[in-house]
């Protein structure tokens, strides 16, 4: 049981640092104020249970934080308990009915334990702690151990800026030298930013061209990409500097070579990573379903189901025909190692991720055309091609109910906690069910065709979109009535790790030079995109990792991962093919995609998204390293020739 449970919005997060660190110095309290989680983001039931425990509830009141529901959430229990203690940081006005209590002022606060303001604070969380059961004498003692390591942190603070001061007397002696290395490190970087400007510029009769088959079909141009790779590596090496980092982060952003690869004799449709990234699976295709262990390079399991068993082609209900089935005929348990998979025939199937052994079937009475489970795992979604949507329970195998919706049907999606599921139907509507119950909650009629719909985070909102749709409109839950819409169709809608935050991927028109295909990123409500990112063909798939931080795309010749939240694009892979498929692991670390080589083979590719260490990240991807003619013209002659990367082979880094 925590002695004070904090509530603030994440902006506040530094004060609010300033405010705990006092508190405990004044009186060793324990104190709960989750830096993890970011109160004001989310609430889950972890919090849930510590502001139940919490002897007091402290509400930090800003301009942010009374605007912020999960922030009202959170005190609605201090309150309602009387255990509510208020301090006001800035100017705001809280929400009824909590402005009802005297706040502390610390609005001029800067810190100190003997300013009035904080000792009246101190005061108000006294009466609310005496009004409980007295602590025990171990809790005092934690108390008082909590107060003297306070002590020592600051001394150690003191002593270490006592140390700092004389340590920038002794880098005045070396300031002259940094200088110069970080000198000739940025003049490295800027010869492999040029370097990488030359790869990136398409030369005359490649202006109409996919730029990833200029790339790969010139020997030359990939050579330049692996020399501005070594200089750039080379330059971070020496200087680990603003511009040397961004130079390396760059080029390994654009690099085609991925950390593992399968060459497949089919493509594929639907890709996923089990839950803890170790395997990817693949299905959708005329063969099997594989799983294949990539950090291992092999495939542990083949499933014969999930794909299109052996036929040329895909003729689904409404008689549209496709050489693949699609991205949700199967699906990876986020709670064991099991897969799920749906038909061709009229069965959905669960498998041993591992073994590939069977489990368990359910049986449908039309063909399956989708599989989803819940995120507990306990429940599996599936869908019929009849439009009807079956809920089972996983570890049973029964049945649970049956929700009809009158036409075909090959898309299905659960929310994130299992409290609704939804379908999509060739009538043009959307439909939400509660998962638990099968009642129907929504019928959404969109303006014209859809495609699929995708849930919020906190199941507040489902968005539907579809590429021939008028709008994309979201609506609110449980009641299914439009909360917001945006005047263009989407090929997908993904929601950031803030919610207020939605990616919308435009499919564009089909012009001389390419598309106007985009991604734009926009804020809940608005009526103009806050910014964009200009593709060269159409946005395929979309997925994000599991707190939504990040977000995986596709189009004709690219993967690309994408910063959530800000839109930066972190890492690419390029293909000659078309892709098919993408997918990115739960922690966001690690993301898949398929489509063809230059030779036209298929892989499925696995790609670190943002590498710890880029010099190994850089170096396990060249295939060389610079000649010692490379090294006079770019490092010059001043030092000796060395290999920038030294772990390659002798048989690769032959100069």
């Amino acid at each position: 049981m925590q002695d004070v449970f904090i509530s603030y919005a994440r902006e506040d997060a530094a004060r609010v640092k300033r405010l705990v660190e006092a508190l405990v110095a004044a009186r060793g309290w324990s104190i709960w104020w989750d830096t993890a989680l970011r109160p004001g983001e989310q609430f889950d039931d972890t919090i849930r249970q510590v502001v139940e425990q919490a002897r007091c509830v402290v509400v930090v009141w800003s301009q942010q934080s009374v605007t912020s529901r999960w922030v009202v959430a959170e005190v609605s229990e201090g309150w309602e308990r009387q255990a509510l203690v208020p301090v006001i940081i800035e100017e705001c006005e809280p929400p009824l009915p909590f402005r009802q209590t005297q706040a502390a002022d610390l609005k001029d606060w800067r810190g100190t334990t003997r300013a009035p303001a904080f000792l009246a604070l101190v005061d108000s969380i006294e009466r609310v702690l005496a009004t409980q059961a007295p602590p025990q004498a171990d809790e005092l003692e934690a108390r008082a151990a909590r107060v003297r390591a306070h002590r020592r942190r600051v001394m150690r603070r003191r002593l270490a800026a006592a140390a700092a001061a004389l340590a920038v007397v002794a880098l005045g002696v070396w300031a002259d030298v940094i200088f110069g290395v970080r000198r000739a490190a940025d003049h490295l970087a800027a010869q492999a930013d040029a370097l990488r400007q030359q790869v990136l510029a398409r030369e005359e009769g490649e202006e109409h061209r996919m730029w990833v088959s200029v790339l790969l079909e010139n020997d030359e141009r990939i050579d330049r990409l692996e020399l501005a790779n070594l200089l750039g590596t080379e330059a971070f090496r020496r200087a680990h500097t603003e511009h040397t980092e961004a130079t390396l982060r760059a080029l390994l952003l654009m690099s085609p070579w991925s950390d593992a690869g399968l060459e497949i004799e089919h493509e594929v449709s639907a890709l996923a990573f089990s839950a803890d990234g170790r395997f990817v699976v693949a299905g959708g295709g005329p063969d099997d379903t594989l799983v294949w262990d990539w950090r291992a390079n092999k495939v542990s399991a083949r499933i014969t189901h999930g794909g299109m068993n052996g036929q040329d082609k895909w003729i689904d209900a409404s008689g549209r025909e496709s050489i693949l089935r699609g991205p949700f005929v199967l699906d990876v348990s986020p709670k064991d190692a099991v897969i799920a998979t749906a038909g061709p025939d009229h069965d959905a199937a669960l498998w041993d991720l591992e073994s590939g052994r069977e489990i368990a079937r359910f049986a449908h009475e039309d063909t399956v055309t989708a599989v989803r489970f819940a995120r507990s795992g306990e429940v599996l979604a599936t869908l019929t091609e009849d439009g009807v949507v079956h809920v089972w329970d996983v570890a049973s195998r029964r049945e649970l109910r049956q929700m009809p919706q009158g036409s075909a049907s090959d898309w299905i999606g659960v929310s994130p906690t299992g409290r609704y599921v939804a379908s999509v139907a060739e009538d043009h509507k959307a439909r939400v069910w509660q998962l638990a119950s099968g009642e129907l909650s929504a019928t959404l009629e969109p303006d014209g065709p859809i495609d699929a719909a995708t849930f919020s985070p906190d199941e507040q909102t489902i968005a539907t979109f579809g590429e021939d749709a008028e709008t994309t409109v979201f609506w609110t839950l449980p009641a299914g009535t439009r909360e917001w819409q945006i005047p263009k169709a989407s090929n997908g809608v993904v929601f950031g790790p803030e919610q207020s935050t939605i990616v919308i991927g435009e499919p564009g028109t089909v012009e001389k030079e390419g598309t106007d295909s985009k991604l734009t990123w926009w804020e809940r409500g608005q009526q103009e995109a806050s910014h964009s990112a200009s593709l060269e063909w159409f946005v395929g798939r979309m997925a994000t990792s599991a707190d939504h931080a990040r977000l995986v795309t596709s189009d004709a010749e690219m993967a690309r991962v994408w910063d959530a939240r800000t839109g930066h694009e972190l890492r690419q892979m390029a293909y000659s093919g078309w892709l098919t498929a993408v997918a990115i692991s739960p922690d966001g670390r690690y993301f898949a995609s398929t489509g063809r080589d230059i030779d036209l083979n298929t892989l499925i590719e696995v790609t670190e998204v943002w590498p710890d260490d880029p010099v190994a990240a850089s170096c396990a991807r060249v295939h060389r390293n610079l000649t010692p003619d490379e090294w006079r013209e770019y490092v010059g002659e001043s030092e000796g020739y060395r290999k920038t990367c030294p772990g390659l082979t002798e048989e690769q880094s032959e100069p």
